[in-house]
């Protein structure tokens, strides 16, 4: 289909000029991707992007091989971008240093805790080795006060360059902070700043910023909090302090699966867009200066939601739209959202990795594509009700079942990046935002009136009970939908390959459906079943027992998984600050597909080994919980133990010399003894549940929890220790355990240490590993190695990690 003339356009095939930018969108961002996530190799992007685009264009005349090399030099444009080292003078490359930098305070700051502001420093000066140099780059700062936008300040603190993912499920820090254009960031607990002066802001930045305080400032003055909170969210994203404990708000939107209501949101911008065209459309005249009007609004829109990708997204193709609207022309969607696309890469070229990004591009494709369509696949059907149902032909209901099917649309399109991304999806979204969506739009429509006409003394006074009235129908209507039961379901995630593949039938689909072909709807049901079964199904037993050490900080978490099927976590802390459970356990599980837990063993209620267990115990199926029997003055055992009793779990206190049968293996326990040790360095600790596991032939995995020289003693004295292939090393590598006569007797050949980085208790102590060291044991340590993974096979151990880390001996 390509044509026939002579110049170059003309050359390209007929798809190719129809959506350009949509194709070129789609060849960097599946080159981008593939980078980050290892599966192209490491190597001169740059080059191999100008060698190809030389070859499109010596291959000018010939249509598909000309498309085939453009595409590919613009995908290998995309990898280089990923690949980019940081420039010279950025600030990130003072990694691990303690330096004083000047810059300006770009973002507001936002409340990260009862004490705690985060904000974003654009960097123009550092100190390196006492002196000041120029310095390039934004760097996050979290301190106990916070400074203002648009103030320059001298920040003193440790540079910290974000550490990879290191447990299976993770998202890269470093992804997460580059995205959003910054390198690095300062050491928590060790930032100082003092003021200068007033910084150079851009003009846009400032009238957003302004736009957003002004917003804030006159909900917060003239509305309830909740309902100033919820427009404020709609009009200009969440506010930087929302001034009352939003979080059990925030979780209702999310379990009823319209979160999407509490940002701004491309919604928002082309409500926004519609108020202008249908001025338009009332004067042709002023079409040009409305356009104009229309993309300077959503320009500042976006620069006042602090460059949300979504809004972001949404004011590229409102731009586009405008342009066409002066211009009289019909805009492409495709190559309106290649072009929102290309847009924010050229500014930010990691924002193909945003989340907020992949989510807002599928739902447009979505409500442009595939909601049509469906409605006209359904419309060719023909089915007519039979005469008992003749009233559903009622135009109200069938508006409702248009709202059904647009309903499952979104969700079948943005299912799987859900899944993928958060684990999590809420078949309940679909009639809760046939409720939400028209209420919060309503509420947007409100605020703005309320924004507009707030001063007036009886209109104020009306438009504010508008926002009250549609900010309660809001927030009821979430809280209730979220209650459903089944409402919303943690999933496998999705590979990413598995991902394309879902959306890629989806397009056929709905292609299909379009263009009045019946196996339209075979595409959409094999994505749909395929989808339903592919987040739901677990993954197969390891071949031999197998043990995942997670990194969860200065703490320890340990999963077995046993070739008959049979899993046990044992413990689930780790650092303070937040919620393990849910940021790291979940996750790492739901990575594995690990569809339950036949045995949870809490070795002792030291948050570093329970804090993460509420969640785990309020998520997961589990057979048995185990636990030490000691009881401690703390929150977090407590509200453990009422989850236990909450879901009804079996619970039983571990003694030394049980055993706890599984199929496959045995667990013997070590300890505690019966009665309890008292009088020791730490009693806690050394009460801890030691246990062994015997399963198959490739030797025994000893889980010392914390326990240390007093109980390691102990239990030598009752002779219950035999050698062991595998030791989890006790209470993090302390110098108060894992003594001589400890390991002469266990002989481990490979010793696991779950302990944080630079932690401040010095684990693990030098004279431990050197004791592990004289034993002959290859030591892997997860705050070097990140996840640990151990495999029992019948004549070796086979050990593989997360990071690269330092190879053992």
């Amino acid at each position: 289909m390509g044509g026939t003339g002579k110049s170059p356009g003309a050359a390209l095939p007929d798809w190719f000029r129809r959506r350009p930018l949509a194709y070129a969108y789609i060849a960097i961002a599946a080159a981008a991707m593939g980078r980050s996530t290892g599966w192209l190799p490491a190597l001169s992007w740059e080059a191999v992007a100008i060698g190809l685009l030389g070859v499109a264009l010596a291959l000018r005349r010939r249509p598909y091989p000309c498309v085939v090399a453009l595409l590919a030099g613009l995908a290998a444009f995309g990898a280089g971008a990923i690949a980019l080292d940081l420039p010279p003078n950025d600030v990130a490359r003072l990694h691990g240093r303690l330096e004083s930098l000047v810059g300006t305070v770009v973002d507001e700051p936002r409340r990260v805790g009862e004490r705690a502001w985060r904000f974003t420093l654009r960097c123009t000066r550092a100190t390196v080795g006492g002196r000041w140099v120029r310095a390039t780059g934004q760097i996050r700062a979290t301190v106990a006060s916070p400074p203002r936008f648009g103030e320059r300040v001298l920040v003193r603190g440790v540079i910290e360059r974000p550490r990879p993912a290191t447990n299976p499920g993770a998202a890269d820090p470093e992804f997460l902070l580059r995205r959003q254009g910054i390198t690095a960031r300062l050491r928590p607990g060790s930032v100082r700043w003092e003021p200068l002066g007033a910084g150079e802001v851009p003009w846009l930045a400032a009238a957003g910023h302004r736009v957003r305080r002004a917003v804030q400032e006159h909900f917060r003055a003239t509305l309830p909090s909740r309902a100033a909170y919820l427009a404020t969210c709609l009009i200009v994203g969440e506010p930087d302090d929302p001034g009352f404990d939003a979080e059990s708000l925030r979780e209702d939107f999310r379990r009823a699966g319209v979160v999407h209501v509490l940002v701004v949101s491309g919604q928002q911008v082309m409500l926004l867009l519609l108020l202008l065209f249908f001025a338009g459309r009332i004067s042709l005249r002023l079409r040009p200066l409305l356009a104009g009007v229309a993309a300077l609004v959503v320009t500042i829109s976006a620069a006042a939601s602090g460059w949300d990708s979504s809004v972001s997204r949404a004011a590229a193709m409102g731009v586009l739209i405008a342009g066409a609207f002066a211009g009289y022309r019909r805009p492409d969607v495709e190559n309106s959202l290649g072009f929102a696309g290309l847009t924010m890469f050229g500014a930010q070229p990691y924002s193909v990795l945003d989340v907020g990004l992949q989510l807002s591009l599928a739902a447009s494709w979505a409500a442009a594509r595939l909601v049509p369509a469906l409605a006209r696949g359904l419309s060719e059907l023909r089915w007519q009700p039979p005469a008992p149902l003749a009233w559903t032909r009622a135009r109200p209901l069938r508006a409702i079942g248009l709202g059904f099917v647009a309903g499952f649309a979104f969700h079948l399109c943005l299912s799987p990046l859900l899944g993928h991304y958060f684990q999590r999806v809420a078949p309940i979204a679909v009639v809760a935002n046939l409720v939400v969506v028209p209420a919060a739009t309503c509420l947007f429509a409100a605020g703005i009136g309320h924004l507009a006409l707030g001063g007036l003394p009886l209109v104020g006074e009306a438009t504010a009970l508008l926002c009250r009235t549609f900010a309660n129908q809001v927030a009821g209507a979430a809280h209730g939908f979220a209650a459903i039961p089944g409402g919303n379901l943690a999933v496998f995630p999705l590979p990413s390959w598995a991902v394309v593949a879902v959306l890629v039938g989806l397009g056929v689909g709905a292609w299909c459906l379009w263009h009045r072909r019946p196996i339209g709807w075979v595409a959409i049901a094999i994505v749909a079943i395929g989808l339903f079964v592919g987040e739901r199904l677990p993954a197969p037993p390891p071949a031999a027992p197998t043990a995942i050490f997670f990194d969860v900080g200065q703490g320890d978490a340990a999963l077995v998984r046993l070739p008959s099927g049979a899993n046990v976590l044992v413990d689930g802390g780790g650092r303070s600050g937040i919620d393990v459970g849910r940021r790291i356990l979940l996750p790492a599980l739901r990575a594995l597909r690990i569809p339950r837990l036949d045995v949870v063993i809490a070795t002792h209620p030291h948050f570093d080994h329970i804090g993460g267990l509420r969640a785990v115990v309020e998520e997961m199926p589990i057979g048995l919980f185990v636990d030490s029997g000691q009881i401690a003055p703390s929150l977090t055992q407590r509200a453990l133990l009422a989850a236990i009793r909450r879901r009804g779990i079996r619970f039983h206190v571990a003694r030394a010399g049980e055993e706890l049968r599984l199929p496959g293996g045995t667990l013997r326990v070590l300890a505690p003894p019966h009665p309890h040790l008292t009088d020791t360095r730490s009693d806690l600790n050394n009460n801890s549940v030691v246990v062994v596991l015997e399963a198959g032939e490739g030797g025994r995995l000893l889980l010392a929890g914390d326990a240390e020289a007093e109980a390691e003693a102990v239990m030598l004295a009752r002779g219950r220790v035999l050698p062991a292939a595998v030791l989890k090393v006790g209470h993090h590598g302390s110098e108060g355990g894992t003594t001589a006569a400890w390991l002469a007797v266990v002989r481990p050949r490979v010793a696991v240490i779950s302990c944080g980085a630079e932690n401040p208790f010095g684990h693990p102590a030098a004279e431990t590993l050197r004791r592990l060291a004289a034993v002959g044991a290859r030591i892997f340590r997860t705050d070097r190695h990140g996840a640990i993974t151990v495999t029992l096979r019948p004549r070796e151990v086979v050990v593989s990690t997360y990071l690269a880390g330092e190879a053992p001996p």
